[in-house]
């Protein structure tokens, strides 16, 4: 039995995403595709604005054959964060032979050169002169990498596969890593005409009711799902949380800001102000985003409140680490009874399992519980809630 992993959001699932996996698949010569996929909250510093079962059942339904969930620690945190988190769990899974991950480069050759190549002077001075030009973090940090090595793109996809690689060799991990070359629309680029419209695209284009542009890109079953949640008023927006996160900013000291996740380099001192000069949680982000401080570092400061994340949490994390199953294809259960043989920490498939878990593990599931319970605040029409274990084990035909 071999297996390849993948790191994804699936926000929503995409022709792209299927493209993915078939590819991983291939590469790695694997049977079984297993996805880490963020919860109820994504990097960039957003709810999930579709339920993480649907995105599970998406992309059950469309290539991958077991799903599992990343906690909310590691997805409101820095990439390099969310790919020591990320893989810390493929790796603490004990089955999974290979990452594949996408990249505009695809040429691993390339990128292990520019693990090499970012221990030298070169990138060192490139990036520093790149923030006295007054470039953004990520976008200094590209242009550090293209000037220590020219021949690499250093798009978005490649400087989060650079972290995916350094996990791996911090955890010392025999999976192989695969660099899958990008196809279609790159990373947050707008528009629905590439073979592969990006996530950020199609989300717009949700929200414009463009179902005809969609379809392309969506599967049948997902844009009927969309629709659906539509017109029920169930997608979640950041701007929705507005109100409780100007709360939840509020009511903690400029000390217990600081000792929040993301928060650092004096960020808890323009949160204070602009949390009380601001109506809105679009205007604090206004009055606080600087090239120091981008837009996305923001809202994942933002959420960390809310979520009550600090810091220490985001620390602590791989001592808390477990497996939460979210759903799995009927084919495929020979490999969910693998991993729960194989894995080196407590694979939770119902709410039961949690009684397993140590103090640390219970802390980390407890946090996205209540993500869970916060996320859902983030939709247009109120609902009450979830109980994140009230439906059986998602299992897919």
């Amino acid at each position: 039995m071999r297996v390849v992993g993948v790191i994804a959001e699936y926000n929503p699932f995409h022709s792209g995403h299927a493209y993915h996996l078939a590819r991983a698949k291939a590469l790695a010569r694997a049977d079984y595709a297993l996805a880490i996929m963020s919860g109820d909250f994504v990097q960039r510093g957003e709810p999930a604005m579709f339920p993480k079962k649907l995105r599970a059942k998406w992309a059950l339904e469309n290539g991958a054959d077991l799903v599992l969930s990343l906690p909310a620690p590691y997805s409101l945190t820095s990439a390099a964060g969310f790919a020591r988190g990320a893989v810390g769990l493929l790796h603490k899974c004990g089955l999974v032979d290979a990452l594949c991950f996408g990249s505009e480069s695809g040429d691993m050759g390339l990128l292990s050169a520019a693990l090499t190549a970012e221990e030298g002077p070169a990138r060192a001075t490139a990036l520093r002169e790149a923030l006295q030009a007054g470039q953004s973090y990520p976008a200094a940090y590209g242009s550090a990498l293209r000037a220590a090595l020219p021949t690499l793109p250093a798009g978005p996809n490649d400087i989060l596969g650079l972290e995916y690689m350094r996990a791996l060799e911090a955890l010392g991990s025999p999976m192989e890593p695969i660099a899958l070359t990008r196809q279609g629309a790159g990373h947050d680029e707008g528009g629905l005409a590439a073979a592969h419209a990006s996530a950020t695209a199609l989300r717009n284009g949700i929200r414009a009711g463009d179902w005809e542009s969609l379809a392309p890109y969506l599967a049948a079953t997902a844009r009927t799902d969309i629709q659906n949640l539509v017109q029920s008023g169930g997608l979640r927006e950041f701007g929705s949380l507005s109100q409780a996160i100007l709360y939840a900013l509020r009511r903690l000291s400029k000390d217990e800001l600081a000792a929040l996740g993301e928060v650092r380099e004096g960020l808890e001192n323009p949160l204070y102000r602009a949390c009380r000069q601001a109506a809105t949680v679009d205007e604090l982000l206004a009055l606080v985003k600087t090239r120091r401080y981008p837009m996305a570092r923001l809202k994942r400061a933002c959420l960390c409140a809310l979520l009550g994340i600090t810091g220490a949490d985001l620390q602590a994390t791989p001592q808390g680490d477990y497996l939460r199953v979210l759903g799995v294809r009927q084919e495929a259960l020979p490999l969910l009874s693998r991993l729960n043989q194989c894995a080196v920490v407590p694979v939770v498939s119902r709410f039961a399992d949690a009684a397993r878990l140590s103090p640390a593990q219970s802390r980390l599931f407890e946090a996205d519980m209540r993500a869970a319970e916060i996320a859902c605040l983030a939709t247009q029409t109120p609902q009450a809630a979830p109980f994140d274990f009230g439906e059986p084990l998602l299992i897919v035909d």
